[in-house]
C-alpha cells in the first residue's frame, strides 16, 4: 500500500514542512525520500524514521503544540483586603508561620513590618504553599 508520492508535500514534527523527491518503492526499507529546508531525511513506506518507531510523517499539518500556563497569579491589591484578612503566611526562605494583621491601599502589615502588595507576592507564600496572589 502506499502513501506517499513524489512531489507531495508532508510534514514532520521535528524537520517541519517537506516535499517528497523519491518514492523509490524498489528499495524495501526506506523508499521514501523527504527533502526539508535543512536536511533529506528517509522514511519507511508508511512514514516512520526508523523501523517499529511510530508514524512521524504526516500527509496533513501538524498543529504547533502550546502548553497554557495552569495558574497566572498576579499579585493582590487593596480590593482583595477580604481575602488577606487574618490569613497565615510564610516568607518564601522561612518556615516560621506569620499573621498579617494589617491592611492598607498600598501596604500589608506582617509582624511589624510592612510591604508592598508586589513584595507581598514576591516574598511570601500562604502555609499552604500558594502563592500571595490571585488569579
Amino acid at each position: 500500500m502506499k502513501y506517499f508520492k513524489e512531489g507531495q508535500t508532508v510534514y514532520h514534527q521535528i524537520y517541519g514542512k517537506g516535499v517528497v523527491t523519491n518514492a523509490n518503492f524498489e528499495n524495501e526499507s526506506y523508499p521514501i525520500m523527504v527533502k526539508f529546508m535543512t536536511s533529506t531525511v528517509s522514511f519507511t513506506e508508511d512514514g516512520r524514521q526508523y523501523g517499529g518507531h511510530p508514524i512521524s510523517l504526516s500527509q496533513n499539518p501538524i498543529p504547533k503544540i502550546v502548553n497554557i500556563p495552569l495558574d497566572e497569579h498576579i499579585p493582590f491589591t487593596f480590593e482583595d483586603k477580604e481575602l488577606l484578612k487574618g490569613k497565615w503566611i510564610k516568607h518564601k526562605t522561612d518556615s516560621s508561620h506569620i499573621l498579617i494583621n494589617y491592611i492598607s491601599d498600598t501596604t500589608v502589615g506582617i509582624d511589624g513590618s510592612y510591604y508592598t502588595y508586589e513584595e507581598l507576592f514576591r516574598d511570601f507564600e500562604f502555609i499552604d504553599g500558594k502563592p500571595c496572589g490571585k488569579l
